[in-house]
């Protein structure tokens, strides 16, 4: 399958709208009239378009590559930004790297130097936000250092910060995902305390903000206990406050929704979804297109009752990702608070709807917290429904199964006593537990924050 196939697979109706009407001429028209029609059937071939056209392999591969280059340039323009983060939030990270590569020749060839501290700075930001599992630390760590060789003599400690800190960023959610928090917190500590050491005896400047924005995401990610999270975040507010021009002002935005994330991880709801909603309202062209900041605030807007707002968000945030083009991670994430929001409303049949979307994806395509995630998901609905019987079967297999897969990894325990209280609360409705008063103990100890919005479903 070529990637101007994979591209063309991914378009929504208007992107669609927008391929027909490139201008092209020749062969070239032909065979986008060709994708356009039948490209997103499934039982497409390309191989048929090679024979019908009497068209040499080579040439064929050619002219996909054409048409690819102009579909890019008219959707993105000539922001390489726009172009990366657009590929990469489709899901096409095979794409996304193909454009890199041939973007990168182009900068080089021109020798441009300006031109190339753009890309090699979009390229960056791009790598090290990538999907776990496809995020490639090598690959980002690479592409941070030729940025910071493209700046020169001009380059600065924000720079290196920037950088350094940034890299750690990726890194440390990707080993988070892969449940390797445990193994990965000590590399991390090592990493952040040589950074303190360089960078707080300064004057306040961005370098200061990337190190404290990088130990809250350490605090948030990997830490035992979340107690330096909330401060840790409010001094990166501090440091953008005291040198608002030394950052890129999507930062404050972000800062801002994760002072409202660190609020809910101390039950600080109503205080969190202010927080939310500033970074989202103020910042509506960057951090207002995060379905993750928005998916949080969706979250807390249930925890706290307010069904409209939760309705307002999902629609504003969340729904619009549920298409074909959507990357698959992305999707899973997105089914997750469809059947969340539903379970809540006890709109139970598009709750099921979402839930067998998230069925049908294997093993091998989600992390370990989707797997625990999955499995609760599962559990609950037919808990909620009370299909008590089913919901004891899941209970007992996926008991099992967490364990097997995930037990002994601390960052997962909540999963485990979830679904196991769910068990006991079915054999309290059917009047066969033993010690009622433990189970209310248990359901009490489960963990509060975020996972509230779960919580809440155990509840009559």
């Amino acid at each position: 399958m070529s990637y101007l196939l994979d591209f063309v697979k991914s378009f929504d109706e208007n992107e669609l709208k927008q391929f027909r009407k490139l201008d092209l001429i020749g062969k070239e028209e032909l065979l986008r009239d060709e994708y356009a029609k039948h490209a997103q059937q499934k039982d497409f071939s390309e191989a048929i378009l090679v024979s019908k056209y009497k068209l040499t392999q080579s040439y064929f591969d050619k002219i996909n590559s054409v048409i690819l280059d102009k579909t890019i340039a008219r959707f993105y323009g000539d922001d390489y930004n726009k172009v990366f983060s657009n590929i990469l939030m489709k899901g096409l990270t095979d794409l996304m790297l193909h454009e890199q590569k041939i973007v990168e020749r182009r900068i080089l060839n021109a020798a441009n130097p300006s031109e190339k501290t753009k890309f090699y700075k979009a390229a960056f930001e791009n790598l090290r936000s990538m999907f776990h599992p496809k995020y490639n630390s090598k690959l980002t760590h690479e592409y941070g250092e030729k940025y910071l060789r493209s700046l020169g003599k001009a380059k600065t400690l924000d720079d290196e910060s920037y950088v350094a800190m940034l890299s750690l960023y990726g890194d440390i959610i990707s080993e988070q995902l892969a449940g390797n928090e445990v193994s990965y917190r000590s590399i991390a500590e090592a990493i952040l305390k040589k950074w303190e050491k360089r960078v707080l005896p300064g004057k306040i400047s961005g370098a200061h903000f990337y190190y404290y924005f990088l130990k809250a995401t350490f605090h948030k990610y990997l830490a035992e206990d979340n107690k330096e999270l909330l401060s840790a975040y409010t001094q990166a507010l501090k440091c953008l406050a005291e040198n608002p021009s030394s950052v890129e002002a999507k930062f404050k935005g972000i800062t801002l929704c994760e002072i409202g994330f660190a609020n809910i991880e101390i039950n600080n709801f109503k205080t969190a979804q202010q927080f939310y909603e500033r970074g989202l309202n103020e910042y509506p062209d960057t951090v207002g297109k995060s379905y993750y900041h928005g998916g949080n605030y969706f979250t807390v807007c249930l925890i706290n009752k307010e069904y409209e707002k939760a309705q307002r968000a999902f629609e504003k945030y969340l729904l619009p990702r549920i298409q074909p083009g959507t990357n698959r991670s992305v999707l899973f994430d997105m089914y997750m608070m469809g059947c969340l929001h539903n379970l809540h409303l006890m709109n139970y049949d598009e709750a099921f709807r979402y839930l067998s979307e998230l069925q049908k994806y294997r093993k091998n395509e989600i992390t370990h917290f989707g797997l625990a995630m999955m499995r609760l998901y599962e559990c609950v609905y037919f808990y909620r429904t009370q299909d008590f019987t089913l919901a004891a079967a899941l209970v007992k297999k996926n008991l099992k199964f967490l364990n097997k897969e995930i037990g002994g990894n601390p960052s997962f325990e909540y999963y485990l006593l979830y679904v196991d209280s769910i068990g006991k609360l079915i054999k309290q409705r059917l009047n066969t537990l033993r010690s009622p008063e433990k189970l209310q103990e248990q359901i009490a100890s489960l963990q509060k924050g975020i996972f509230t919005v779960f919580n809440r479903l155990l509840e009559d």
